[in-house]
């Protein structure tokens, strides 16, 4: 995300960070079933919705042990990206994170990346 325009200023990409508490003898379960959705979030991602999608977790530090994070090159597209990625799994799928006790969202629309020169 970030064209030439907004490569100094950080504008023009967006990232939504969820966090989740989740029981520590979940995650194994977690973990596979984040594994076995990726391929349709990973369609998402090549038909252009989203710039990615990702997970990561920790068993050991801090009561928010599961981060999902999902980009995309403004605050729209990445509203639309989530949408059209839930509406692949339809209505009643099963989540791997029903078993989470807590969840919020951030959005942030100033994003500011490292990347090689030329990217």
């Amino acid at each position: 995300g970030g064209g030439e325009d907004d490569e100094d200023n950080g504008d023009g990409d967006a990232i939504a960070l969820s966090y989740f508490e989740c029981p520590y003898l979940a995650m194994g379960d977690i973990s596979e079933d984040f594994r076995e959705t990726n391929a349709v979030w990973q369609e998402v991602v090549d038909e252009g919705y989203l710039n990615f999608r990702g997970a990561a977790s920790h068993s050991w530090a801090g009561e928010w042990n599961l981060i999902v994070f999902t980009g995309a090159d403004d605050i729209p597209a990445l509203l639309t990206g989530l949408e059209e990625g839930a509406n692949r799994f339809g209505e009643g799928a099963p989540s791997p994170l029903t078993s989470c006790t807590a969840h919020k969202d951030n959005i942030y629309s100033q994003v500011y990346w490292t990347r090689p020169v030329g990217e």
